[in-house]
């Protein structure tokens, strides 16, 4: 079985921090990075246990709050992607 590296790709941010303006929104899309095809229903968990899905765009949008934050990003057929971004208030 192959398995693929699940890409993040965070909309907003060129870096791993959010503006401040962001109000600790958190928001980006996933998509394999091979076909660029969105990744719908992809889970985005953080902290204890929160998370969400991607919607059929693959687009995502959570509100963890301000802090040091890690990412997991998982897809079936897909290898785990992790991310840590900072959340400023």
């Amino acid at each position: 079985m192959i398995h693929r590296v699940l890409p993040v790709v965070f909309l907003f941010l060129s870096t791993v921090t959010i503006p401040a303006f962001s109000n600790g929104t958190v928001t980006g899309r996933v998509y394999d990075r091979f076909t660029g095809d969105p990744l719908p229903g992809a889970t985005v968990t953080w902290g204890r246990g929160l998370g969400t899905a991607t919607d059929r765009e693959g687009v995502f949008l959570i509100n963890p709050g301000s802090g040091s934050w890690t990412l997991n990003f998982r897809y079936v057929g897909y290898r785990q992607s992790v991310v840590t971004v900072n959340v400023v208030p």
